[in-house]
């Protein structure tokens, strides 16, 4: 007896369902590149990464004798560790594999940092800066100059921990003027000698984000506000020259031709790039230079 078998037909012009991962590579300090994932780099992510995902928080809080609970007073991202269970290995002889394995390690040190960068299926790249710290007192039960292949245990440490997208940039140019920064930054026009209001920006992190101004010459005075938070320019920017101000609380610095012009601001009313929000910009420049405005976005996991 034949059965008959009912099922509803794939709809038409669905693509099939793929799954191809996350791709990993490591940026030596030497500035190396070393494919983590696809094998063809001599070098196997094995089950077992960590660092990945979120990162440890400490939190502040204060408690009373009398009251029940606990107050809370704020947070901070401590540094993050990052533990790699790798195979090094190569099919081509005892002295091509030491080789290999001695130009990999080469790319762990102590005084300088790697980046590791995961990438998704959709092409989008995550990074975090990375610094060696411990092979777990690694044993060798075999010698692998004769099998072609170790697993090691890589410890490093994230002392910045937020994994980071490609920076953000925005470029507000003077009517006419010709454009002379490098592509990828999004340039609206201005007149010179006017403001513009209005313009927006988004921080599509997870921590707030300190954006860095640049003040392109030639301009006699600008000012520039990022929600009402005002930072003025009083005096002029010569043509082929750049002010830089890094408003991060760890910097701090207006840089012109190598001096630091910071007290020479008139007004420093520095602020960060609120977490998932619209902030708006206010720009004012005289003179037919430009401005441009770029930051990191900040995320807890790899994607």
């Amino acid at each position: 007896m034949e059965s008959i078998i009912y099922a509803a037909p794939l709809g038409a012009g669905l693509a099939p369902v793929e799954w191809p991962g996350l791709a990993m590579r490591w940026i030596g300090w030497d500035d190396t590149v070393w494919d983590l994932t696809s094998g063809i780099s001599g070098i196997a992510m094995m089950p077992g990464v960590r660092g990945m995902h979120m990162p440890p928080t400490r939190h502040y809080k204060d408690t009373n004798p009398t009251t029940h609970g606990a107050r809370w007073r704020g947070y901070n991202i401590e540094q993050r560790e990052v533990f790699w269970p790798l195979q090094i290995f190569n099919d081509y002889g005892s002295q091509e594999w030491l080789n290999h394995d001695r130009r990999f390690w080469r790319t762990m040190s102590p005084h300088k940092t790697g980046t590791w960068v995961v990438i998704q299926p959709n092409g989008t790249e995550r990074s975090l800066k990375l610094r060696y710290k411990d092979d777990g007192q690694y044993t060798f039960d075999l010698d692998p100059a004769s099998t072609g292949w170790a697993n090691y245990g890589f410890l490093m440490d994230a002392e910045q921990p937020f994994w980071t997208e490609p920076e953000i940039t925005r470029v507000f140019r003077p009517t006419g003027s010709s454009e002379f920064f490098s592509p990828g930054g999004a340039v609206v026009n201005i007149t010179a000698g006017s403001s513009i209001s209005g313009a927006s920006l988004y921080n599509p992190g997870d921590e707030k984000a300190y954006p860095i101004w640049e003040i392109v010459g030639p301009t006699t005075s600008a000012t520039v506000s990022i929600d009402g938070h005002v930072i003025s320019i009083p005096f002029p920017v010569p043509s082929g020259q750049t002010l830089v101000i890094d408003t991060h609380p760890e910097k701090l610095t207006a840089v012109m031709g190598g001096v630091d012009k910071i007290a020479n601001l008139a007004s420093a009313d520095f602020a960060a790039l609120p977490v998932g929000d619209i902030s708006t910009l206010s720009l004012n420049v005289v003179g037919s230079g430009s401005i441009m405005v770029r930051f990191t976005p900040l995320f807890y996991r790899a994607w």
